[in-house]
Order: C-alpha cells, then sequence, then structure tokens
C-alpha cells in the first residue's frame, strides 16, 4: 500500500483514507520528500546542496538511486575504488550532504548581534 502510495499510483483504500481526513477537516496524505539529482555532485565525490526540506529527507533515497546507478553503469571514480569504499563513500556524501544543509539552516537563524 505505501509503494502504491508513494508511486501515485491509485487505490480505492487510499482513496477511502483521503476522503475520510477531508471528511474530518485534518490534512489528507501526501508525499513530503522529493529525491533531488545527486549525480553530477556524487559523480564528482562532492556532497550534493541540498536546497529545501523536501530534498533533506530525500538525499536518501536519491544515494540509494546512485549506488543502483553505478551497478548498472559503473563510472571509473568508483569502479575503481571497489564496492566496499564505494559503498562508505557514497554514504559519507549522503552524510556530508545532509551536514552542509543542517550548517547553513543554522547560519540563516543567526540574529545579528
Amino acid at each position: 500500500m505505501i509503494d502504491t502510495f508513494l508511486s501515485g499510483n491509485n487505490s480505492d483504500i487510499i482513496n477511502l483514507f483521503q476522503s475520510i481526513l477531508l471528511s474530518q477537516g485534518l490534512q489528507q496524505l501526501k508525499v513530503f520528500y522529493s529525491a533531488p539529482n545527486v549525480f553530477d555532485s556524487f559523480n564528482n565525490a562532492r556532497p550534493y546542496a541540498i536546497k529545501n526540506n523536501a530534498e533533506l529527507h530525500g538525499i536518501f533515497e536519491a544515494g540509494a538511486d546512485y549506488l543502483k546507478s553505478l551497478e548498472i553503469n559503473p563510472i571509473s571514480l568508483w569502479s575503481e575504488a571497489g564496492e566496499v569504499t564505494t559503498k562508505r563513500a557514497i554514504n559519507d556524501l549522503v552524510e556530508k550532504s545532509i551536514r552542509n544543509s543542517m550548517i547553513t539552516d543554522r547560519w540563516r537563524h543567526i540574529e545579528p548581534s
């Protein structure tokens, strides 16, 4: 059911949930994340610059998709590193992307003295 909802496919059960939530004056179910395109950044072994909260939550899926794509179409940077090293490096890039986003967000919210 979750896969059906996340893929945007129609389902009688999901439609029932949505109509009940609406009739109760509650917020309907919606996807709160967006998987960013990390390929250019990760191809260059650089963290991705997360643009918003939707991308922040979608970076995990983007990292997993990137790893899957390397299995199908390896690029020299990562194929030379070996599978274990590549997986660790991609995980590190996801973490660094999140950390950079958190730091940038905190900088934006600092009040000048």
